[in-house]
């Protein structure tokens, strides 16, 4: 498999595989009554989830800046994509059912007790029902944490803060050293996500883009909507309004990358090359620490455990 998007992309499929699978041992390998209890979370941990404009993601993002408070402007370094009144309101959310305590005079917020134990809760139960699930043995899964371990930890001794964003405070909720080898892995695949977030964000803002006008070129490009209400009807879970998409729209095209036609925009061959040039320094960037700490006999076995842990997961949720 190249290093290119392809491999990032396998391993963000990678943790709900392994997440899926874990969770089906458990619950087939432990007798019922002995089965930790799942928990009843409150309903506002359902809206939106799995996007990044979400009760869950915002709770994590909390998470990791405690006991230092968020803000809309901090989360947005990392969710570039959202809009700040739709981060405001989830971050009101959260403080309405007693997680977070608003400062408005500065507008931050900080985890309250009751938030901080509610969300460490979450992960101490996941890390629990991993405790006995080992799809590889144990020298192969250890094998795969040191690797990812070397790799996160070059990237941001050898970076600077803010190019390592995301990646830095997704570390604030690495595991213990005593969590089950399955468990640290899943969150590898978090940390991927931060540091490609981190990477992808510094090649497109190199360009004079915001996180909301690249992606709005990135959808006319890709043909996937071309107009603003097309935008708006594909994004809508971003925040932005009609009007919104329409001025990125009219910025990209007075920047000559894309161009109207027939009532919708397409890409340029300027957009074009400039897209083309973004990602592939998102990928130099992304798998330099890959190159700096892995040899390639290391890198080949690194995939090749990556794809065998894969499918033997994905073998047991077929059986």
């Amino acid at each position: 498999m190249d290093k290119n998007s392809q491999l990032y992309d396998f391993t963000q499929n990678l943790q709900g595989v392994l997440y899926q699978a874990g969770m089906k041992h458990y619950a087939e390998a432990t007798p019922q009554d002995q089965q930790i209890p799942t928990p009843d979370y409150p309903a506002i941990m359902n809206i939106r989830r799995g996007y990044a404009e979400s009760v869950a993601w915002m709770m994590v993002q909390l998470y990791e800046f405690h006991p230092e408070p968020l803000t809309v402007e901090k989360f947005r370094v990392r969710a570039v994509y959202s809009a700040p009144r739709l981060s405001q309101a989830l971050l009101e959310l959260i403080a309405s059912e007693g997680w977070a305590d608003r400062d408005l005079d500065d507008n931050f917020y900080t985890l309250t007790d009751a938030g901080y134990q509610f969300i460490h809760n979450m992960l101490a139960d996941r890390n629990a029902k991993f405790a006995n699930f080992k799809p590889l043995a144990d020298n192969e899964l250890n094998i795969l944490v040191s690797f990812s371990e070397r790799i996160f930890d070059y990237a941001i001794e050898y970076g600077d803060e803010a190019r390592e964003w995301a990646l830095i405070h997704s570390q604030n909720r690495k595991p213990p050293t005593d969590t089950p080898a399955i468990a640290k892995l899943i969150h590898v695949c978090s940390d991927f996500n931060a540091w490609r977030d981190d990477c992808h964000s510094l090649a497109f803002s190199l360009q004079g883009a915001d996180g909301m006008t690249w992606e709005a070129f990135a959808f006319v490009d890709d043909e996937q909507a071309q107009t603003a209400s097309a935008l708006f009807e594909k994004l809508n879970y971003r925040g932005w309004t009609v009007n919104e998409w329409q001025t990125a729209l009219d910025n990209l095209a007075a920047h000559g990358w894309i161009k109207a036609s027939d009532n919708v925009y397409i890409a340029t061959e300027k957009g074009k090359s400039i897209r083309e040039a973004v990602e592939y320094k998102t990928d130099i960037s992304f798998y330099a620490p890959w190159h700096n700490v892995l040899s390639a006999e290391e890198q080949t076995m690194y995939i090749g455990l990556l794809n065998k842990l894969h499918d033997v997961c994905m073998k047991m949720l077929s059986d």
